[in-house]
This record gives C-alpha cells, structure tokens and sequence, in this order.
C-alpha cells in the first residue's frame, strides 16, 4: 500500500501508548495536525511513529478518518527488525511522510492484437489480448479486454489502431470509460479509394482507483472484410495506459 495523499509540515502527538490506532491527541510544537493541514478523510497516508528516544519506531501506512481524527496503522518496517504494530510504552509522535513509493509508481500496461481482427461496420470493441507489459495486473487481455487501475489518479491513455478492407470510407476510434463513449477520434476519407488506414486517440483519464475502467473501439465502414490489424512484427494495433499523477 501507498500513500493517495500528502500534507505538508505534519506531525502530532498521538492520545495513548500500545498498538492501536493513532487518535490525534495535539500538533507536536512546529507542525501541523492532519486536520490543520487539511488531510483528507477515508484517503491514505504514509507515517512515521517513533518514541521520543527513538528506540522504538514504525514506518507504514494509515487510512485517516476526520470524524475522529484517527489514522489507523499499516506498518512496513519496525524498530524490532518485523512489520507488525509496535507497542509503544508511551505515546508516540507521528509524522505524516512521503516515502519513496509515494513518488516512484510504476503503474502501467501495454497491450496488442496477437492477430488480425475482423469487425462488422459498428462500434466493435477491440480484444487487445497480447500484455506487453502489465505492471500490476490491471489489464484484462483474456475477457473484458479492460483496463481497471486499483489507484487513483491522472493516467495517461494512448491507443491505436490501423485497419483495412477493399475500399475503408470511415474510421473511428473510441475510448469507453465505464461503458460509455469518453474520447473519439474520427475520419471520414471521401471518395478516394484507401485500403489502409491508421488512427491515434491520446487523452488524461481520471480514475478513481475502484470501478473505474476504460476500453478500446472502433467504428470501421467501407467494403470487403474490415480488419484492425494485429500481429508483433512489426506492432500495428495498440492500447496502453501509465500513471502520471493526482
């Protein structure tokens, strides 16, 4: 787990000792309470607990609640050398912190046609079923065909796809988020006879890190057998997606 959410400058005393829940007791002279420094509720957060003599410590992460002012605990590392919670003797101080998975996140796939696929003349979704890369297992090449991050945030969606038919009079490309058509990119050729064509979308997506999901169609008409080209050499046909922000 990482953290969603950061504060600046925060730090408090937390109410008791043991290994429960941090309960916000007062700021630690200098700083913030979460409730100050605006955290937000239900979000997550990246602590440090430590004794006033630093020999007892924990690093982790917690979900606050500001009906309570309660930040709940998730550790990761611990001054006895495990990852449970330690018992504080007394009451620690806890500081909310960005550790260095906070700010390298690696969340991305790449998919592409293992082979041609052949679409009707409607909108048809587009079975990206080879993972060129998946980091964190998202991405849904062998059903839905889907990608579904488990992170909220801003990520980055590319997709293209180049077809053909006897003669193609109309190419579109459409990304669904939820279902429903969120991003299109179209092109009606006219009369002029083309037998290949290639078409790009590129967009920011906002999800929000549960339900979210997003998939690729295309909307080809023209005649002869309509085809999204696949195949890996060289890669024609594409989906990807990459985290780049809150």
């Amino acid at each position: 787990m990482v953290a969603s959410f950061f504060t600046n400058v925060t730090k408090f005393t937390a109410a008791s000792s043991g290994t429960g829940s941090y309960v916000v007791s007062a700021a630690v002279t200098g700083y913030q309470t979460p409730a100050t420094a605006a955290a937000v509720t239900a979000a997550t957060y990246s602590y440090r607990a430590e004794s006033a003599d630093v020999t007892q410590w924990e690093v982790g992460t917690g979900v606050y609640t500001s009906s309570n002012v309660t930040l709940t605990r998730s550790p990761t590392i611990n001054s006895a050398g495990g990852s449970s919670a330690i018992n504080f003797t007394l009451p620690p101080q806890v500081g909310l912190v960005v550790l260095t998975p906070d700010i390298v996140r690696p969340y991305y796939f790449s998919a592409s046609l293992s082979s041609d696929q052949t679409v009707t003349s409607s909108a048809n979704r587009i079975n990206f079923n080879t993972e060129l890369a998946d980091s964190n297992g998202w991405y849904d090449n062998a059903t839905n065909f889907r990608f579904t991050p488990l992170f909220p945030g801003k990520y980055q969606i590319n997709s293209q796809v180049q077809c053909t038919a006897t003669s193609l009079s109309q190419l579109a490309v459409d990304l669904f988020k939820n279902g429903t058509t969120y991003a299109r990119n179209v092109s009606v050729i006219g009369s002029t006879v083309v037998s290949f064509f290639t078409m790009p979308l590129s967009i920011i997506v906002d999800f929000n890190g549960t339900t979210d999901f997003v998939e690729m169609y295309s909307l080809l008409t023209g005649t002869g057998t309509l085809s999204v080209l696949g195949g890996a050499a060289p890669i024609r046909s594409f989906f990807e997606a990459s985290y780049i922000g809150v």
